[in-house]
């Protein structure tokens, strides 16, 4: 029996070990891979929310209760408004965890430089 009892605890204890062997993450089979998009809101329900690309694909994600939506868009998810969702894949749908208000890209005037204006050149007479 205490051969038994001693074997048993032997191969619980190894069982982790063999799984990472085999490329598996220890304690991570189940944690979905999570994915970000950015892109302009198309249109938005309480359950879904369309958002259109930068090459204008259009993709839609399942909102729920568990989607925390970012203090600047609560109650303002209106078309025309520029997000990132951070969302994983279950069963081929696109389910949100998470959706704010995308960054606006200020321009660097040092990067876009404006042109001078014309100089006056002094006419001597």
């Amino acid at each position: 029996m205490k051969a038994l009892l001693t074997t048993l605890t032997f191969a619980l204890l190894l069982a982790p070990v063999a799984g990472a062997a085999q490329g598996q993450r220890v304690g991570a089979q189940n944690t979905p891979k999570r994915l970000r998009a950015t892109g302009t809101i198309v249109s938005a329900t309480a359950t879904s929310l369309v958002i259109s690309s930068a090459n204008a694909k259009e993709t839609t994600y399942v909102l729920n209760s568990d989607t925390k939506i970012g203090p600047r868009l609560v109650n303002k998810m209106n078309p025309g408004t520029k997000v990132t969702v951070s969302y994983h894949m279950l069963n081929g749908t696109r389910v949100a965890f998470a959706v704010i208000k995308a960054p606006v890209k200020k321009s660097n005037p040092q990067l876009n430089p404006q042109p001078l204006p014309p100089r006056k050149i002094p006419t001597t007479q």
